[in-house]
């Protein structure tokens, strides 16, 4: 015990000198102190080093809460007016492009392109009847046509010999040739070749009255003279030949040569009735041409009517042909009505905000349903006018979905030709009134990259918050 209590003793004794040696030294403070001093830097390093990236971060960024998810949706209305048949999709379901939502009953629209069909087929068959009825008279004008040809041919003939019979009389026939050689159907052919007969009875007739006839009158005249001359000398002979003071022979000759100037004057009196015989025949071979004439311009009359009849059944085929046409067009009228009674999804989407139920009586144009494609999505950021100063089309952006609390990667691409206020139904009007500068927002499409459905899934009207990385 005692030897613990001098060890104490001496430690005790020792320990107040160490204390005075240390109080001795004073211990620096604040700024002087290599410690703070090392501190203070080192924290000022850092909060400025906080603000640099800060402002790197920031400065080249643009921020907006004022965005919404965009998408096309695609409102489906009835074309035709009908009884709903089958609703074959329910609210919110998704359906696949091509898929019928809707059917409408198609009785009465199967019934109307029944009657148009019918209709058609009527058309068609009275078409073909008139189309028909065209190429027989077209055949018929073909053989009248061979037979005028042939008639041309005969008037041809025929009016070469009147020429040549009528140049001695005089009779002026060039003009009937140039109007056969003139003559531009075959209708006309047989026309003209009547003419050219009437040409010809009409010379030979002139022949007949005037020439001929003459000329028989002037030989009977001629015999006349030498059967009364013969007569006289005979007279004066008999009363010499009875005195004796000519022969017998002298007496004999002169009474034949009367008898022969009788005969002759009894032949050439014969020649006048049969000229005059002729002349009455040449004239009725005149009225005979007279009649073929009027009965060749009865046969133009006719092959023109021919023609034009043609024409008129051409013209009626034509008319037939626009119906066929019109009903064919009807027909499809009502084949795209049947088709109209299946309303079809045109997208792969969701099928929502449905408005109809079987049974319903929808009118045309009448809205249903809405499908949307949800996975064609966009984001429609409006930042302020004075945000875009460095935006264009291209940049990276972020955007924050609300709804997951995720931020997806995507690109602007493009911008708002216009201010949102002015696309607005009531578009401000700022030359009245007193004026308020109000910062206008400007929409502008921001296109996400893909996004696995399993990850997220956008749907038009969400809020995010959209932010464009312009440098």
């Amino acid at each position: 015990m005692s030897v613990e209590i001098e060890i104490g003793l001496e430690n005790a004794s020792k320990v107040p000198l160490g204390m005075e040696e240390l109080s001795l030294e004073e211990t620096p403070r604040g700024l002087a102190n290599p410690k703070v001093k090392r501190v203070l830097i080192g924290g000022g390093a850092v909060v400025l080093a906080a603000i640099a990236g800060l402002f790197a971060y920031y400065h080249n960024r643009e921020t907006t809460d004022d965005a919404q998810v965009d998408g096309h949706i695609t409102p489906m209305a009835s074309k035709v007016y009908g009884r709903v048949a089958q609703v074959l999709v329910d609210d919110n379901e998704a359906v696949k492009a091509g898929q019928v939502l809707v059917k409408i009953d198609a009785r009465d629209y199967q019934a109307a392109l029944d009657q148009a069909k019918a209709s058609l087929a009527l058309a068609e068959g009275e078409a073909r009847s008139a189309g028909e009825a065209v190429k027989a008279g077209q055949v018929l004008v073909k053989i009248d046509a061979r037979d005028y040809q042939a008639a041309l041919d005969q008037a041809k003939a025929s009016l070469a010999l009147a020429e040549s019979e009528a140049r001695s009389a005089g009779v002026d026939v060039p003009r009937t040739r140039e109007n056969v050689t003139s003559g531009n159907s075959n209708a006309d052919a047989q026309f003209l070749g009547a003419q050219a007969d009437l040409a010809r009875a009409q010379a030979t007739y002139e022949q007949a009255q005037t020439a001929d006839l003459a000329f028989a009158q002037a030989n009977v005249d001629k015999s006349r003279a030498n059967a009364e001359l013969a007569k006289a000398d005979l007279a004066r002979y008999l009363p010499l030949m009875e005195k004796g003071e000519i022969s017998k022979q002298q007496y004999d000759a002169a009474k034949a040569n009367a008898d022969a100037t009788a005969s002759a004057l009894n032949a050439d009196q014969e020649r006048v009735a049969q000229a005059r015989r002729s002349v009455e025949v040449t004239k009725a071979q005149l009225d005979a041409a007279k009649a073929r004439v009027e009965q060749a311009r009865a046969g133009v009359a006719s092959a023109r009517a021919d023609v034009k009849q043609v024409s008129m059944k051409t013209a009626d085929a034509q008319a037939k042909l626009a119906k066929v046409e019109q009903a064919r067009a009807a027909v499809e009228a009502a084949e795209l009505n049947l088709s109209y009674t299946e309303i079809t999804a045109p997208v792969d989407g969701v099928a929502t905000h449905k408005q109809v139920e079987q049974g319903q009586i929808v009118q045309a144009g009448q809205g249903l349903l809405v499908v949307v494609p949800l996975q064609n999505v966009w984001v429609t950021a409006n930042f302020k006018e004075t945000q875009l100063r460095d935006m264009k089309a291209g940049q990276r952006a972020e955007v924050k979905v609300d709804t997951y609390g995720k931020t997806f990667s995507g690109r602007v691409d493009s911008i708002a030709g216009a201010t949102g206020s002015v696309l607005s139904l009531l578009p401000p009007e700022n030359a009245t009134g007193n004026y308020v500068k109000v910062v206008q927002r400007i929409p502008v499409k921001i296109v996400l990259d893909p996004i696995s459905s399993a990850k997220a899934v956008l749907r038009p009207g969400m809020n995010v918050d959209a932010t464009v990385i312009t440098n």
